[in-house]
C-alpha cells in the first residue's frame, strides 16, 4: 500500500508517465546507488556519520523496492500476492521491519556483497525482460520469478542493515 501511495505521489509530479521500461532502468540506477553505499560502507571509504549512512541506505533500499513494486504493477502483478502464493500463506504477513517471514538471511559483510551481486543480476535481468513480456504466459511466469528474487535480495540487504522500510517510505 505504501509503495502504491508513494508511486502515485511521484506520478503526480512527473512530466511523462513512466512504464515498465523506465522503472526497470531506474531500478538499475538505484541498485547502483545502493551498491556504491554498500561498497563504501564495507570498506569504510566514506566520511558520513553512522546515522547519515543509515539514512542513505534506507533511502536507496526504499527506491529499489519501490521500483520492483512498480515493475510488477505495470504487468498487473501483485507482489504481495506473489509472495503469499510462493510461501503458501493465506495472507501476506509482514513483520515490523517489513521483512517477510522466512526469506534470505545475510549475516556477514561477505554475504552482503553476494546479496548485492544477486540484486544487480536480477535488476539487469528485469531490464532485459520488460520489453519482451506482453501477454506471453511463459515469459510472464519468468518475470514473476525474477521479481520475487529481486525483492528477496533487496529485503536481505534491508534486513542486514536493519532498515525500517516504513520510515524510509515515509521520508520519500
Amino acid at each position: 500500500e505504501r509503495a502504491q501511495y508513494t508511486r502515485n505521489l511521484f506520478r503526480s509530479v512527473e512530466r511523462i508517465q513512466w512504464g515498465a521500461e523506465q522503472y526497470a532502468l531506474e531500478l538499475m540506477v538505484q541498485v547502483g546507488h545502493l551498491s556504491d553505499l554498500v561498497l563504501r560502507q564495507e570498506y569504510k571509504l566514506n566520511k558520513r556519520s553512522e546515522e547519515e549512512n543509515a539514512d542513505a541506505l534506507a533511502d536507496e533500499i526504499s527506491d529499489v523496492i519501490l521500483n520492483i513494486f512498480s515493475i510488477a504493477d505495470e504487468f498487473s502483478l501483485s507482489l504481495p500476492n506473489l509472495l503469499r502464493d510462493q510461501m503458501g500463506l493465506k495472507r501476506t504477513e509482514i513483520v515490523d521491519s517489513a521483512r517477510l517471514v522466512e526469506g534470505k538471511q545475510v549475516e556477514s559483510e561477505e554475504q552482503i556483497g553476494q546479496a548485492m551481486l544477486e540484486l544487480s543480476k536480477q535488476s539487469a535481468l528485469l531490464a532485459s525482460m520488460v520489453t519482451e513480456v506482453v501477454e506471453d504466459k511463459a515469459k510472464k511466469e519468468d518475470l514473476k520469478k525474477v521479481l520475487l528474487e529481486a525483492f528477496d535480495s533487496a529485503m536481505a540487504v534491508l534486513d542486514f542493515y536493519k532498515v525500517n522500510l516504513h520510515k524510509a517510505f515515509d521520508k520519500m
